[in-house]
């Protein structure tokens, strides 16, 4: 079912007015659980850690469904959500994983010789694409680009979405996506020259 449908916004409008409110967020809620959940699942999270996050979502979209005014699809209204969801979990975990090593360097034994064996943090595909100290020349210039192109490279390089992904919320074809990301790169090389090379295909 497409998540944008006369049944979704009937249900939407319905809580909006407080009409039959329980009812109606129980049906919205049986409706979207599966594809919010699926959205977890597919960056990486387990089960019981996508049944947790898709409750925080569906929370987040019970106390802001006043505020949707209906200028984009309420599919993408609820992606938006999910994604700062999903944002702020990552960034709970890599700010859990700093704290685990900070403190197990603090609680080292001065004389033990062993190497020690901190985690790594995997780095997201913007800092693959630059070095961490140029970024906020970057997005400065990213600023510059036309809307739909801007949207495609923070949809890529800062929410790690894949290329079908991008296609999908924004209801263009994956070669426009290609097409926007290549001259967006484009561009930034001409203000970095040293940028380097575009990134392999997906």
């Amino acid at each position: 079912m497409f998540f944008g449908d006369a049944k979704i916004s009937r249900l939407v409008r319905r809580i909006r007015e407080g009409v039959r409110r329980e009812e109606s967020a129980a049906a919205l809620h049986a409706l979207l659980h599966p594809r919010v959940e699926r959205f977890f699942r597919r960056r990486g999270f387990s089960t019981e850690e996508s049944r947790d996050l898709t409750q925080d979502v569906f929370l987040r979209v019970y106390t802001g469904i006043e505020g949707f005014a209906g200028q984009s699809s309420f599919e993408t209204w609820w992606q938006a959500i999910a994604l700062n969801v999903y944002k702020n979990e990552i960034r709970r975990r890599k700010a859990a994983k700093r704290d685990k090593v900070e403190k197990s360097i603090d609680d080292r034994d001065p004389g033990d010789d062993h190497p020690f064996d901190l985690e790594e943090v995997a780095p997201n595909p913007l800092d693959r694409l630059i070095d961490k100290e140029r970024h906020q020349r970057v997005w400065a210039l990213v600023e510059t680009m036309p809307e739909q192109m801007q949207i495609c490279f923070r949809l890529r390089y800062d929410h790690d979405y894949k290329y079908r992904e991008i296609a999908d919320l924004m209801k263009i074809t994956v070669q426009t996506v290609k097409a926007h990301l290549h001259q967006a790169r484009e561009r930034l090389k001409k203000q970095l020259p040293d940028l380097g090379n575009d990134e392999p295909e997906e």
